[in-house]
């Protein structure tokens, strides 16, 4: 079950991630902007090694729907 989700884990780690910043984001306020903004950051290089690690050359996913290539990867 998890090896079906190892090339999306960048993407998932972005989405999930960003919105948990978000709803962290409305209920701080301003008062707690500086830590969201070093906890996004945090999150983007989170992503950034997951991204180095994930297998480049996994073909289609979830039955052609979702396609990783190296093309995918570099955007």
């Amino acid at each position: 079950m998890s090896g079906r989700f190892a090339p999306l884990l960048p993407e998932l780690i972005l989405s999930i991630g960003a919105m948990v910043l978000m709803i962290a984001a409305a209920f701080a306020g301003r008062r707690g902007s500086g830590w969201i903004s070093w906890l996004s950051v945090a999150l983007l290089l989170v992503a950034t090694f997951a991204l180095v690690g994930a297998p480049s050359h996994a073909g289609p996913v979830f039955d052609g729907i979702i396609t990783t290539d190296l093309f995918g990867a570099f955007g």
